[in-house]
């Protein structure tokens, strides 16, 4: 009797304690993240509700892949807000920063002005990057706010980055600012946080592309009598939230979210402590219950029935009392004082049990880790054959289950092993596996001698002997040997394929190129008599422009593919450097993007015994680096010098390198900016081919920062002769 009654005084003065901690522990962040947990699933649980008054006009990415000028002119702003007030939109809503003036702000600026129905623009706060403890307020520029209603998107963001809750107004510097929901809901003001209604089906919202309603393509249907939120949805726009089960989304979802939740009257309200300390006071009771008293059949439904009680409370309130009532404080007690007694009767149950077992348990556990742990395989068999003990790290390495058994004969199970002797080194084994495959295995054998004492198989002391069979998998490392073999014919098989590719499709473009270019000529020259508009003459340098380009670049891909091959023999032929460096600059300033900068060439007499069009090449290629990276209003300087070598230097006044890697942008279609945003054009054969024709001629290219700004491009020829064509580099 007294010692169930110190039971109860110790169930009550746990209870106590439990409450006390649970109090403590309320505003830990591991608990709020559980409660965020919870709440998730409860929204999951709770009846998802479609019934949306909202549409969103959404800036997607087929928008601004339609019209890339971003940021766009404001008139496109005005034509959607007069095709959705023809459509009979209730009212539109701008989730776009409007702070800065643009182009056609007074086209937007008339169309807010004269449209009759309520126009919403948005303002925010945010904080400085790198400066979180300074925020900047961002408002629409007075132009456009004179004729609207500003209002606030701005949410309040959980530790973990999440948003879950929205505030009825955000202080700015001259007053507060209602939020966007509340002033379109016009519901009442509300003081601290509600929490947004997730148990939404935003994929059931209409999201409308930008471009389709500034065509006109939408029905009048979908707009009338709604509210419209016009904002990006692209995510490369980069305006996202984290929400609880919907991930990140667009700011313009969340804000018809929020605008929905208050709509629907279900906000979330956060529940007084004085709930969360009975939820805990009521789990700690239940489940300080003295185990050895109820019976560990009636504890364990106790338990259960407590906690699946706490768990439908919170559910009930969120999903019908739109209230959030933090429940894991409770769960997180009950599971731990439930955890907690269920120990103390484990341990009062199986003391005895486990003091008598533990030397025994403790041994086998030691042999079980030895055999689970070893990557090897381990198989132990004795003097008669039979199979004592196998991991099962050598049943997959001998191919077989039968090995596990411990009465298998090893001569029937595996073998493989009855070959082997104890006086031999280790072997090598093949063996084939279930799934067909060959297994390479180095396997060695030792004899153990175990002494036994009184046993109650055998009566007499004896010596037992164990053999002990070590499985080593050595199929890695020859399969390794023939991956790096197998690699090794890939790789000279890829080149030369693409060294065949580059050729084929360099010779069957360049057929209707030359037609292009051909025809394109004799438009441009009026072959045929004067054009009726002076601008198909224009048209038609352009084609030939482009046309020539495009074979210039055909004809480069066929040379680096003969660069790449060896298939090139220079032929030795006298020119001067200037011949050379007019001709490359000839055909430089024919392109496009040629930007027109000053030109310097030095050392025009200098005489060259090498194949003309290859140097042509080299030279041209230098020169267009040199005038897309320099810019037109730089200089460019060509210069040839002869000491031991002819050294042609091509210097600019651009970038420089700037931290690229020079050997990597020699490799072939290597770029200095690979990205689909560079500011350059190119395709990565110039560096590639300016190597090749230097090291055809016996030379080197070398690329390196100019004092004080710029690049410079050194080419030397070692000799005046053309040399021999080195062997080929397989890229």
């Amino acid at each position: 009797m007294r010692r169930h009654l110190a039971e109860q005084w110790q169930c009550l003065l746990g209870a106590a304690l439990a409450v006390l901690a649970g109090w403590q522990l309320a505003d830990r962040p591991f608990l709020h993240n559980a409660d965020h947990a919870l709440s998730e699933l409860y929204f999951e649980l709770t009846p998802t509700s479609r019934d949306f008054d909202s549409v969103i006009v959404g800036i997607d990415t087929a928008s601004l892949r339609a019209d890339p000028d971003w940021p766009w002119p404001r008139d496109r702003y005005a034509k959607v807000l007069r095709e959705l007030e023809a459509a009979g939109a209730a009212r539109v809503a701008f989730d776009i920063d409007f702070s800065t003036r643009r182009e056609n702000d007074d086209e937007f600026r008339d169309a807010i002005r004269e449209a009759g129905i309520p126009v919403y623009l948005a303002s925010f706060r945010q904080p400085y990057e790198n400066m979180p403890e300074v925020v900047a307020e961002v408002r629409p520029h007075a132009a456009l706010a004179e004729h609207a209603r500003v209002v606030s998107t701005t949410f309040p963001v959980d530790a973990d980055g999440v948003v879950r809750a929205m505030s009825a107004y955000e202080p700015f510097s001259d007053g507060p600012v209602p939020n966007l929901a509340l002033a379109l809901e016009g519901h009442a003001p509300f003081s601290g946080l509600r929490g947004v209604d997730f148990a939404q089906d935003l994929d059931a919202l209409p999201v409308i592309p930008f471009t389709d309603v500034l065509a006109g393509h939408v029905p009048a249907s979908v707009f009338a009598g709604r509210t419209v939120f016009v904002g990006a949805t692209a995510p490369e726009l980069g305006d996202a939230f984290a929400l609880p089960l919907l991930g990140l989304r667009s700011g313009v979802a969340l804000n018809a979210l929020a605008y929905e939740t208050l709509r629907r009257d279900a906000e979330k309200s956060v529940a007084p402590d004085v709930m969360m300390l009975l939820l805990i006071a009521v789990a700690a009771a239940a489940a300080l219950q003295p185990v050895s008293q109820v019976g560990i059949r009636a504890y364990a439904a106790l338990g259960l029935f407590v906690f699946t009680t706490i768990f439908l409370l919170g559910l009930a309130y969120q999903a019908w009392a739109d209230t959030l009532l933090p429940t894991a404080p409770a769960l997180l007690i009950q599971a731990f004082c439930t955890a907690l007694m269920l120990c103390v009767a484990a341990d009062r149950y199986a003391a005895q049990l486990f003091r008598s077992r533990m030397e025994k348990r403790g041994q086998a556990a030691v042999l079980e880790a030895m055999m689970k742990g070893n990557h090897d395989g381990i198989l132990l068999a004795s003097r008669s054959g039979r199979i004592e003990r196998c991991n099962e790290r050598a049943a997959e390495l001998l191919g077989t289950t039968d090995v596990l058994r411990q009465d298998a004969l090893l001569k029937d199970a595996a073998p493989a092993l009855c070959t082997l002797s104890a006086d031999e080194p280790p072997r090598l084994l093949e063996l084939k596996h279930t799934d067909g495959d060959r297994r390479h295995v180095e396997a060695s054998i030792i004899d153990v001698e175990i002494p036994l004492g009184r046993s109650r198989y055998e009566r007499r002391r004896v010596l037992r002997h164990v053999t002990v069979y070590t499985l080593h998998d050595m199929t890695a490392q020859k399969q390794a040997e023939d991956l790096e073999r197998k690699a090794k014919d890939m790789h000279a098989e890829a080149s030369a394929a693409k060294s065949t590719l580059i050729s084929t499709m360099g010779h069957e473009l360049r057929t209707p190129l030359n037609a292009v270019c051909g025809f394109s000529e004799m438009i441009a020259d009026e072959a045929f008599g004067e054009h009726s508009s002076p601008e198909y003459a224009e048209f038609g340098r352009l084609i030939r422009s482009s046309g020539n380009q495009l074979l210039g670049v055909v004809n480069d891909m066929l040379l680096a593919g003969r660069l790449q091959t060896s298939g090139l023999e220079p032929k030795a032929q006298r020119f001067t450097f200037g011949e050379a460096a007019s001709a490359a600059l000839d055909r430089a300033r024919d392109r496009q993007a040629w930007t027109d900068p000053d030109i310097v060439i030095r050392g025009e007499a200098e005489a060259l015994d090498a194949e003309y069009d290859l140097i042509v090449t080299l030279l041209y290629h230098l020169i267009d680096n040199a005038s897309k990276f320099g810019g037109g209003s730089g200089t460019v300087t060509i210069t040839a010098e002869r000491a031991e070598a002819l050294r042609i230097r091509v210097e600019d006044e651009g970038p420089g390198l700037a931290g690229a890697d020079p050997e990597k942008l020699t490799q072939l279609f290597e770029q200095g900016d690979g990205s689909k945003s560079r500011s350059y054009e190119g395709c990565g054969l110039g560096l590639f081919l300016v190597e090749r024709i230097a090291l055809l001629h016996g030379g080197t290219l070398v690329l390196r920062d100019r004092e004080g700004g710029g690049c410079a491009a050194e080419v030397s020829l070692a000799s005046a002769e053309a040399v021999t064509a080195p062997p080929a580099l397989v890229a």
